[in-house]
């Protein structure tokens, strides 16, 4: 006789009644327990779906419910410590909720700490948060007054968006507690039995020592302010030359240098302008510093024949584009500069009767 399968009420679960004498088969039993557990995932899933709805459902009426008793103004005040030593420093923070319907009076953060020592003060972004508006300042606070100081209420006021009703609000008054740094109970303190006298032998070394060092650094002193003497007399000992001998001897010293062969071609002409610059300031006058080559060349024109005064400014300018033009001259170029200095010097210095005399002469003949 064929068994027959008995589908069960239970969900995950099926039984199957055999009749005596009947067989128990793997075709009856599968289909019936599928069709039971595919009930099953249709259950869980309807469910799931209403638990879901009821739950937002309840979070938005919470969240309305709660903004709905929620005041237009909230301000909150908090101390980051309400007892600090002399000197140390606490952070006031004060935070003031509104909601966009409303409308704020500039706020005043800081006019409530008349009393206290800001060291650093802050003034946050505006910022939202569940549909609420914040504004934070917060302050580095403290006081040198051992007491227990009082933060009296910051006052905010609000209108709505007409204008034509409004309120204010306080933030809450704080404490702060201002201790001394010293031991507040001197009672605990007990004075020490004092120790006996003992006599310190007197060493002589940490003396000696200090007296040599002070000996030697008076005698670096004197050597020094010695020798320091001997240079201000030497620079303040005039040069008694002629100005061309000193010109001349200042060029053969420039030119055994080593500026050419090391190919500093800058300083090698200011050098050479220098010198005749020198030259200039001790013949005639002129200032030999702070004048530019325009202002130095309308000087020399009262004293400069207009041959001598053409010569003296291809001289200068020469030496200025090396200087400020970065020019290269060749060799050539240089050595000829360099003579055109000594041609000059020689035709501006003031000859002898008897040389003049022999000069004219050469040129009769």
């Amino acid at each position: 006789m064929a068994a027959t399968v008995i589908p069960s009420a239970a969900p995950a679960r099926a039984e199957a009644r055999i009749r005596p004498g009947g067989n128990l088969t793997a075709s009856s039993v599968i289909p019936s327990v599928a069709r039971n557990l595919g009930g099953v995932a249709v259950g869980r899933r309807i469910f799931l779906r209403v638990a879901v709805f009821c739950g937002g459902f309840l979070f938005a009426v919470s969240l309305t419910y709660g903004q709905a008793n929620l005041p237009p103004v909230e301000v909150k005040a908090s101390l980051s410590k309400d007892k600090i030593t002399v000197g140390e420093f606490a952070t006031y923070t004060v935070e003031v909720f509104s909601y966009p319907e409303v409308r704020l009076d500039s706020i005043p953060f800081g006019s409530n700490l008349v009393g206290f020592d800001v060291r650093k003060d802050t003034v946050l972004p505006v910022r939202r948060l569940k549909g609420r508006e914040i504004r934070r300042a917060v302050f580095d606070i403290t006081a040198f007054a051992v007491d227990t100081h009082t933060i009296p209420p910051l006052p905010v006021v609000y209108r709505n968006l007409k204008g034509d009703s409004g309120g204010m609000v306080f933030s809450p008054p704080l404490k702060l507690a201002v201790v001394s740094l010293l031991e507040p109970d001197s009672t605990k303190r007990r004075l020490k039995a004092e120790k006996p006298p003992f006599e310190v032998g007197l060493n002589w070394w940490p003396w000696i020592g200090l007296s040599l060092w002070a000996l030697a650094a008076l005698a670096f002193i004197l050597w020094v302010m010695k020798h320091k003497k001997v240079e201000i007399v030497e620079k303040e000992k005039p040069d008694l030359r002629p100005p061309w001998e000193i010109a001349l001897a200042e060029l053969r010293e420039l030119l055994l240098s080593l500026l050419l062969s090391e190919g500093n071609l800058k300083h090698f002409h200011i050098r050479l302008s220098e010198i005749f610059r020198w030259y200039a300031h001790r013949m005639y006058r002129i200032p030999a510093e702070d004048l530019t080559t325009e202002e130095q060349l309308e000087h020399l024109r009262r004293f400069l024949s207009d041959d001598c005064w053409a010569e003296s400014k291809r001289f200068l300018v020469f030496c200025d584009w090396v200087k400020f033009a970065r020019w290269e001259p060749d060799e050539k170029q240089i050595s000829e500069n360099v003579e055109l200095l000594k041609k000059l010097i020689e035709a501006t210095r003031p000859r002898p009767e008897a040389e003049t005399v022999a000069e004219v002469e050469e040129a009769a003949v």
